[in-house]
This record gives C-alpha cells, sequence and structure tokens, in this order.
C-alpha cells in the first residue's frame, strides 16, 4: 500500500467518522464497517449510505463522483467503484467539514448514463476515474443537504478545530433540540 493511499484511507475515515457522529447529532445514528472485508461485502454500512469525502469541493465548486479505480496505475482494468459498485448503496453522500450533500445513486447513475465519454476524467495518479458534478447540478439531483458549521457538537471534531480542555458537558436529552 503506497503511502498516498495510506494517507487518502485515514483522511477518507476521518471524515466517515465525523458524518456518522454528524448524523448522530442529527438523530440518524449510523454505524460503518470498519473492515475491508465487510465493506467489500456489505458496503461502509448496513443502511447503505456510501460516504466520501471531499477535499476540494469548498474551492472547486464541483464534486468528484467516482466510477472506476484501479490499486495501482500500473493495472490494466478499472474496477467498479463509487455509485457503480455492486454493494447495498442506495444513497451517496459526499462533502466537507463544512457540508455534506446525499444523492439517490441510481439518480447519479442515470446522471453518468447520459454524459458524453469526453467528459469522464482520469485522476492524476491514473487510479480514480469519474466525473465533475457542478454545484448547480448537484443542488437539482440531491435529496438532502446537511451544513455541518449549524450542527451543534461538531465543533470539535473538525480537523482545524483546538484541542478541547476537557471532556465537556454531557448532552441533557431532555432539553437537546434534534432538528429533522
Amino acid at each position: 500500500m503506497s503511502e498516498y493511499y495510506r494517507q487518502q484511507l485515514d483522511a477518507g475515515q476521518r471524515y466517515q467518522d465525523f458524518v456518522a457522529r454528524g448524523l448522530y447529532r442529527c438523530g440518524f445514528p449510523l454505524v460503518n464497517y470498519q473492515t475491508r472485508d465487510f465493506q467489500l461485502r456489505h458496503g461502509e454500512n448496513e443502511f447503505g449510505l456510501e460516504i466520501k469525502f471531499d477535499r476540494i469541493f469548498a474551492s472547486s465548486g464541483k464534486f468528484w463522483i467516482e466510477v472506476g479505480e484501479k490499486t495501482h496505475s500500473t493495472d490494466e482494468r478499472w474496477r467498479d467503484s463509487g455509485i457503480l459498485r455492486d454493494d447495498n448503496a442506495w444513497l451517496y453522500g459526499i462533502g466537507d467539514y463544512n457540508e455534506f450533500w446525499i444523492f439517490g445513486v441510481e439518480h447519479l447513475r442515470r446522471y453518468y448514463a447520459k454524459l458524453p465519454q469526453a467528459e469522464l476524467l482520469t485522476n492524476y495518479r491514473e487510479t480514480s476515474v469519474g466525473f465533475l458534478l457542478s454545484r448547480e447540478v448537484a443542488l437539482r439531483l440531491a435529496l438532502k443537504t446537511i451544513d455541518w458549521r449549524s450542527v451543534d457538537g461538531l465543533e470539535i471534531d473538525r480537523p482545524d478545530a483546538a484541542p478541547p480542555t476537557s471532556a465537556g458537558a454531557p448532552l441533557n436529552l431532555d432539553t437537546a433540540e434534534i432538528e429533522r
């Protein structure tokens, strides 16, 4: 496993943890599978929500939607991934530490099927193939968007947050407001 792949995997797993906590804070508990074997057989979680971290969406205004991957650029064959992976995912969530967008996998597949082949792109490492989804199109296709900045209790989990000085006050379930 290359150092780049390890870094990408770590960033993706940290983001999955952040999303799981954020969804929990919104009243939706989500438990992600941790092992590669379980994820390959069952998807990222039992609910069927694929979670992707897009670290350049904020600056580009476009999501990278992956449809194929290779372990190494020298591999001959692309494997279906992202929205084309054959697992239990029926929802595709993508975003960063500010916002999270949820799409129906079938909606994204239909959009992809209508794209001209010329709009498919390969990343600079030649290990991922996909397309760019603009904010404008994303607004039309998204089932739900979440602004993480408005979700109470997530400040400490952002990567740029200062380390906590204490464990923090426990959540009072009698007075907590959960937005649905």
